[in-house]
């Protein structure tokens, strides 16, 4: 009878990790070793808040699902928008060295690899950079158009009598 609940536990952890693979696309593996209940707890509702989840499971359903292969106890934080900001929470959170590599659209990231992804913009930064970028290209050709339209007009009749 027990083996039976083991089997049916097993199975059971398996299809969670199962549907996790199914409706993410970005995942972070971490080693949860030492790390107490408080520290997991503070994990876990750090990722819950930018919309990631987190789960312990076992190494033999990483290597079925994902393909990666661990020795070490793994979690999985599956990741919904932007891995980059989502490397830079966990490394706040956890030690980078415990941080074993993700899995992004399909491509296996390692460790170093993964922990290096701290140092780029994450999403919500590159947007203020190409709105700035844009605003910026805006703001220089209407300081133009202002200030200089007789050398507009100049530029532009010189460009018609060209074509013309």
């Amino acid at each position: 009878m027990i083996g039976k609940k083991n089997k049916e536990w097993k199975k059971k952890k398996f299809e969670e990790v199962k549907l996790l693979k199914d409706r993410y696309e970005s995942f972070i593996f971490f080693n949860f070793n030492g790390l107490d209940v408080p520290k997991m707890i503070q994990l876990r509702d750090g990722m819950k808040e930018i919309g990631n989840e987190t789960k312990v499971t076992k190494n033999v359903f990483i290597k079925m699902l994902f393909g990666v292969e661990f020795e070490d106890p793994t979690g999985i934080i599956a990741v919904k928008d932007d891995p980059i900001k989502s490397v830079k929470v966990l490394s706040k959170l956890i030690d980078e060295n415990k941080i074993k590599g993700s899995l992004i659209g399909g491509k296996f990231f390692s460790a170093e690899e993964t922990v290096s992804f701290k140092r780029m913009p994450d999403l919500s930064e590159v947007r203020v950079l190409m709105v700035g970028t844009l605003i910026g290209a805006l703001y220089r050709l209407i300081s133009s158009l202002l200030w200089y339209p007789s050398s507009l007009i100049y530029i532009l009749k010189q460009r018609s009598e060209k074509q013309g």
